[in-house]
């Protein structure tokens, strides 16, 4: 194991070799196997911001943030979306990545 992720959800490269004629089955098979994002960084900290601040975070504004000497930390929305991940440093937030789609969309 390996943070969240098992050996079990992998997929071995001689399967996927095996799959490669078959287009179809093969994308059936990567996506039966993808992680969301929320489920992949739920081990980072989590730093929840306001509607308005969720705003400031999808156009990569800096904002105050009260948690430290987690880093980094996954941003997310009153909702529970994930907006960003960034480190705090000083207080602030410094963005890694912003993802797009803007809060709770």
């Amino acid at each position: 194991m390996s943070g969240p992720f098992t050996l079990e959800q992998a997929i071995a490269l001689d399967r996927l070799a095996a799959l490669e004629g078959d287009r179809a089955l093969l994308l059936c098979e990567v996506e039966r196997r993808l992680v969301p994002l929320e489920r992949a960084l739920a081990e980072l900290p989590e730093v929840r911001v306001s509607p308005a601040d969720a705003q400031r975070v999808s156009h990569g504004v800096p904002i105050e943030a009260a948690l430290a000497g987690s880093n980094p930390v996954r941003v997310v929305s009153a909702l529970g979306k994930l907006l960003a991940v960034a480190d705090v440093e000083r207080g602030r937030l410094k963005y890694r990545r912003v993802l797009g789609g803007g809060p709770d969309r």
